[in-house]
């Protein structure tokens, strides 16, 4: 194909394998990207992303971020996978298969922050559809595909430069054009912008600012008084926050499958709570889809009923078990961002897909309820309002009144949670809560991905 192209195409393109169809494809040298290939009305998944040949072969412990290059500022070097570039694509030996599936889009500016009013019942009755298309067929990767693509898809913010466009007409214009999450490459802004510019008391304000809009002033003034800062995205950072995801210490495949009639159904009242629960300007995963997004179609109207029906169907399914491998290994990782401690190291910070954390909210709220009388008085960071600040107030006057003879020890676990066995944690949920075994076992029977931008 590449001899019918002009002189001055055949130079700004190579070839390369599609992740998904494992086609060989031409690819964008300026871009690293495979270029838009398969049928006009359903083109592949894999089009606009990187070649296969650009993942790296190096082994990593399950659960551990994976790095994600920038398409747009890629060269023919850099989907190499050097350990010495600042721009490639590392994943794991035994997440291939699972990134080969599906990857966030290439966007640092993210999706909108609101849906304009005029276009949230077409978002809604849009997204609705393709929930309903994964309740109804919930091993199709390709539905899941469709649900994994459609923030990036359908709220990007359209490209600066040129005439203005209306938000609402342009959102409108993607939903009928929408196919498999593809985005033209005039509809969305792919521009990324350097970081080592921004100085970080610049970030900084800018963070705090964004809280102060969304209207979210704990946030803001936690911001504020913290003493970690955004560590600069590098190989060293990403190899910190794989020390700090070890591998699974053990096999789960021998563990009992969950039985259906078992599993916690909720209704529609509960999710609209759930919903409503989320803070003000929370940060949505790797898709881009944020809590205010799910909130705008919410409130529409015209369209609540069937989108919450829709969305309710979906929490079931997922509290179900019913989510297929390939795509629980996306579907419950995340993104993470890397924050650097006062006192030296590297704080993770894991943003999960919006949807999975709605689906986790209405477990926890049965699991709390189950578990209250179980925990209390020993531990009262859960189903106890108030329990914390008890404790601390109680041990506060406990050393007022200190005898000389007594001592009052406090311990703090370094890395509690990573180093607890997941055999465990699976056996001890489907002991006290049954209900949700089959939720747990979906999510942390296999690796899940965490992408880390380099």
């Amino acid at each position: 194909m590449s001899q019918n192209w002009p002189l001055s195409q055949q130079i700004n393109k190579s070839s390369g394998t599609c992740s998904v169809c494992f086609a060989t494809r031409q690819v964008h040298i300026n871009g690293g990207t495979i270029h838009k290939h398969g049928p006009r009305h359903d083109p592949c998944p894999g089009s606009n992303r990187p070649p296969l040949q650009a993942r790296s072969q190096t082994q990593a412990p399950a659960d551990q971020p994976v790095s994600t290059a920038s398409a747009n500022h890629a060269t023919p070097n850099d989907v190499t996978g050097s350990a010495d570039s600042s721009v490639y694509t590392a994943v794991p030996d035994h997440c291939r298969r699972f990134s080969a599936i599906w990857s966030p889009a290439d966007n640092a500016l993210g999706p909108i922050k609101h849906i304009p009013k005029s276009a949230r019942g077409s978002c809604a009755s849009h997204l609705s559809s393709v929930l309903r298309k994964v309740v109804s067929n919930s091993d199709s990767i390709a539905n899941w595909l469709e649900l994994f693509n459609w923030s990036s898809a359908v709220l990007q913010p359209p490209k600066r430069g040129g005439r203005r466009h209306n938000l609402a007409s342009v959102i409108k214009r993607r939903i009928s054009s929408y196919s498999s999450g593809h985005i033209d490459s005039d509809q969305a802004n792919p521009t990324r912008f350097s970081q080592d510019k921004k100085s970080q008391k610049s970030t900084l304000g800018q963070a705090i600012s964004a809280k102060l809009e969304d209207g979210n002033v704990r946030s803001a003034i936690r911001l504020l008084m913290s003493d970690d800062s955004p560590a600069a995205p590098s190989p060293e950072s990403l190899k910190a926050l794989r020390d700090k995801h070890p591998r699974a210490s053990s096999n789960l495949s021998d563990l009992a499958a969950a039985r259906s009639e078992q599993c916690v159904s909720v209704d529609e009242s509960e999710v609209r709570r759930a919903i409503l629960s989320f803070p003000a300007g929370s940060a949505g995963g790797p898709d881009g889809l944020r809590p205010q997004h799910i909130r705008d179609m919410l409130m529409c109207r015209d369209t609540e009923s069937e989108f919450l029906s829709a969305l309710t169907a979906f929490v079931n399914l997922v509290l179900a078990g019913r989510c297929p491998s390939d795509a629980a290994a996306v579907f419950f990782g995340g993104r993470l961002l890397a924050l650097k401690k006062k006192t030296g190291g590297i704080r993770p910070i894991a943003i999960g897909f919006t949807l999975r954390r709605l689906a986790s909210k209405c477990a926890n709220s049965f699991g709390i309820d189950r578990l209250r009388p179980y925990f209390y008085p020993h531990q009262l960071g859960v189903g106890t309002p108030g329990g914390c600040e008890a404790a601390v107030h109680s041990a506060r006057r406990y050393l007022e009144v200190l005898p000389q003879d007594h001592v009052l020890v406090k311990l703090d676990f370094t890395n509690a949670f990573n180093r607890l066995h997941r055999r465990d944690m699976l056996l001890s949920v489907h002991s006290r809560i049954p209900e949700l075994y089959a939720f747990c076992l979906s999510a942390y029977s296999q690796p899940s991905l965490l992408f880390f931008w380099l």
